[in-house]
């Protein structure tokens, strides 16, 4: 049909017993195919495989004729694997009927279902039969190497499968204790130039499954598409959705309302209340607030005046130090708009929703240039408080080279070092991701091999980017988790921050601001391989578990019946106390309730799918060192801080290990 064919061979239960047997097979399959313009073959049994090479390798060594599945790297021993493009189904197979070239239609890919992915139906077969064969890493049958998204509709999937937007085979995580679900795995696209992830742990959704329990993303209106977080999640078999069935929801921050709406298994990317991170004038009376009270240890932010209310303040500040340069910026801007570099005589307006910040006069520079480091964070919660560093980051450099004359405080190329700026510039060079340091944007890896060739210790400047990111997400810890109690949700939300450093001459990180919707567009290789992978990354940490939504909802409507008819009372968790929690030197000792086992699984599940993530809070080594800069010492914490600090593992005495703990 179409100028294709379909061949369709099912041994799972009956191998071919005669030698004579699997030979008749491959003959058979030689002559059916000779006249398919297009051809989907697939076969089980590794004796069916070994019998056809020849006649197969053969078949697509010819001009014009169809390629096949790299079978040879997979375990083809009880395969089942189907064809395409289905012709009458007969005895002998009849010859299909011829089509012009444009207006035949691409065979659809086959599909192989077993313990393992799907088969990358883009290369030529191979197979050899000598060699061992090995279990395979998950593939996709589709090409990223563009970084435009992902279109589902124009695969086309066997008739026997019910879900046909999607060729992906969908993976799923197994978790590493007993009590906890599988999580879907994300894999990386080709464009990341990853190697595999581990998947000693990793099993695939059955068909019956992936209908059950579809894996769909919504992205809101209101918010801007970007291509690195719809290819991060097509690549690994979710489909996009305009309604409420969606797992990931990828919006603007919502509202203590919203999410009490949310399913247990329903993920949005922000945190409620996170404005009081993401705007400057917000961000800098946190800071400012945690600095009266613990003096030099919150020194991690420029002096900072917020408009109109600081505008005497700041006059009088000028006043007094008349060389001091100043920087203006908008309180909820971005991008570089309506920065202003300030000298003594530079008149500054009273108005409102600006900042000024004192200029930090003498930055580390590299060939002359100004820089700064946009790094990413993700929190996976706030109660209790998770930190995670991604390894990988981006140094934005100015286009001009650096003077602190103040002659030239106008020249924005020099002063300013957003990408969406200098980009506008003549001498902005794109970096091609070649491995080498050059052009206007680098990886945080070749920073590092810089300043190590100027004999600097990288690790060392590391750990005090890690200071700085830590007291500032503790410094708007009460208002997230205040905002977060309204609506009795606390594992719903994840979110990724971009962090704007500024390191200076004795490489001093300072915080510039904190983006909570840092921009994920690609403009260059690197860009696609960074922000990709940190997607991918991000992902994979939230843990997003597929679920039956017709069952859910079934139990959920059970309950609430059931509760206003007083059969089931409200579910409440066991006495919480904190200072009875305290009081115990060790978890054993205590009788801690489901919730409290809940909140310990999270955490060590969460690490073992960290990928490039590092987990800089809470650790062994720094819980007592921070633990005195939160205001309010919660339940959850403290007993998160206990189970890291005890020398014996409460959850092995409670729950099976399923799997050994190794990060993925």
């Amino acid at each position: 049909r179409e100028g294709g064919a379909q061949i369709k061979f099912e041994d799972q239960k009956s191998k071919p017993k005669s030698s004579q047997a699997v030979p008749a097979l491959a003959t058979s399959i030689r002559n059916d195919v000779n006249n398919c313009k297009h051809l989907s073959i697939s076969f089980s049994g590794s004796r069916l495989a070994d019998s056809t090479e020849n006649s197969l390798a053969k078949r697509t060594n010819k001009a014009g004729s169809p390629e096949l599945s790299n079978l040879n790297e997979f375990a083809l021993e009880g395969f089942r694997i189907e064809a395409v493009n289905q012709v009458p189904r007969n005895r002998s197979i009849q010859k299909p009927k011829r089509v012009s070239p444009e207006n035949s239609k691409p065979p659809s890919p086959a599909f192989i279902r077993r313990k393992l992915p799907a088969i990358n139906t883009d290369s030529p077969i191979k197979l050899k039969p000598t060699e061992e064969v090995k279990a395979p890493q998950p593939t996709a049958p589709c090409d990223f190497d563009s970084d435009a998204p992902t279109s589902a509709s124009d695969i086309q999937r066997p008739k026997t499968l019910t879900r046909s937007k999607s060729v992906k085979s969908v993976m799923l995580l197994e978790p590493v204790y007993s009590a906890s679900y599988p999580t879907v795995f994300f894999e990386y696209p080709p464009q990341c130039r990853k190697e595999p992830r581990d998947c000693s742990r990793v099993t695939p959704m059955s068909l019956q499954e992936l209908n059950s329990k579809p894996l769909n993303f919504r992205i809101s209106d209101n918010v801007h598409t970007y291509n690195s977080v719809v290819n991060a999640l097509k690549y690994n078999g979710f489909q996009q959705v305009s309604n409420s069935t969606y797992n990931v929801l990828i919006a603007s921050v919502p509202k203590p309302d919203f999410l009490r709406e949310l399913s247990a298994f329903q993920k949005t990317n922000h945190f409620p209340g996170i404005w009081n991170l993401g705007r400057k004038d917000n961000l800098w009376r946190n800071i400012s607030k945690m600095k009266r009270k613990f003096g030099k240890e919150y020194e991690i932010c420029p002096l900072t005046f917020i408009l109109p209310e600081d505008y005497k303040r700041f006059l009088n500040e000028r006043e007094e130090r008349p060389k001091t340069l100043w920087i203006m910026k908008p309180s909820a801007s971005s991008c570089g708009r309506g920065i202003k570099i300030l000298s003594k005589k530079t008149h500054v307006a009273k108005r409102n929703g600006q900042v000024i910040s004192k200029y930090v006069s003498k930055p580390h520079t590299i060939n002359g240039f100004k820089y700064d480091l946009r790094l990413y964070v993700c929190v996976t919660s706030f109660d209790p408080l998770r930190i995670y560093f991604y390894k990988e980051g981006l140094v934005r450099f100015a286009t001009e080279a650096y003077t602190g004359d103040k002659k030239h405080i106008k020249k924005r190329f020099m002063h300013l070092t957003n990408f969406s700026v200098n980009k506008k510039s003549d001498k902005f060079v794109k970096n091609q991701d070649s491995g080498e340091s050059q052009g206007s944007k680098w990886s945080l890896e070749e920073l590092k091999a810089e300043l190590e060739r100027l004999g600097e210790n990288f690790e060392e400047v590391l750990k005090r980017i890690y200071d700085v990111i830590i007291k500032t997400c503790i410094s708007v810890e009460p208002h997230v988790v205040n905002t977060l109690n309204q609506c009795n949700k606390r594992n719903c939300c994840f979110e990724t921050y971009g962090f704007d450093i500024l390191l200076d001459h004795k490489l001093k990180p300072w915080l510039l601001e904190v983006n909570v919707s840092p921009s994920l567009s690609s403009s260059s290789p690197l860009d696609k391989r960074i922000k990709t992978s940190l997607m991918c990354d991000t992902f994979n940490l939230a843990g997003i578990v597929p679920y039956d939504r017709k069952n859910y909802d079934k139990v959920i409507e059970s309950q609430k019946t059931n509760r206003l008819l007083g059969i089931e009372k409200n579910p409440k968790l066991n006495y919480r106390n904190v200072n009875t929690l305290a009081s115990y030197t060790t978890l054993e000792e205590a009788e801690l309730s489901e919730e409290d086992f809940q909140v310990l699984l999270d955490t060590e599940e969460e690490f073992y799918r960290k990928g490039f993530f590092r987990r800089i809070f809470p650790n062994k080594s720094n819980i007592d060192y921070y633990s005195q800069f939160f205001p309010v010492t919660r339940y959850n914490n403290l007993l998160l801080w206990k189970h890291m600090k005890s020398s014996h593992n409460i959850l092995l005495h409670n729950f099976k290990r399923l799997h050994e703990a190794k990060p993925v």
